[in-house]
């Protein structure tokens, strides 16, 4: 299938220098955290949901429950890797993470609450981003 792109059709929605920028910060991003952390990041919530206890993202899992049904769920990365009770190793270090998992069904059921906040608020959002240090260097 070949695609057809005629630039200035229509007003946009957003000038073309935010759009650039953007597209930029999306690179930028995706070369700073691919594959970083060994997950793929295959699922739309993959590191956009932060552990408030830890600060770690979270990761997609299934898990298998008691009648053998598989389930979809998130886990801090944290968690996932270094096991679910936080506690000190030899060095001082503290390791593990005690959040929870979080059920497909419920981060599903509560996204649009979420989105419905940043939409009410999108434009001070904006200027925010917009003044981000590192904004100025995409912004060029």
């Amino acid at each position: 299938m070949e695609f057809v792109t005629i630039r200035d059709h229509h007003e946009p929605i957003i000038s073309r220098e935010i759009f650039e920028a953007t597209q930029r910060e999306i690179e930028r991003r995706h070369e700073l955290y691919a594959a970083k952390n060994g997950f793929a990041n295959r699922y739309a919530m993959s590191g956009k949901i932060i552990c408030g206890e830890c600060g770690s993202t979270f990761v997609h899992i299934q898990r298998t429950v008691g009648n053998g049904s598989p389930v979809d769920a998130w886990r801090c990365i944290r968690r996932q890797r270094e096991g679910g009770k936080k506690r000190a190793i030899g060095n001082g270090d503290e390791v593990g993470c005690n959040c929870c998992n979080l059920h497909d069904r419920d981060v599903r059921d509560i996204l649009p609450y979420v989105v419905a906040q940043v939409m009410e608020d999108r434009e001070s959002l904006l200027q925010r981003f917009l003044r981000c240090p590192c904004m100025y260097s995409l912004l060029l």
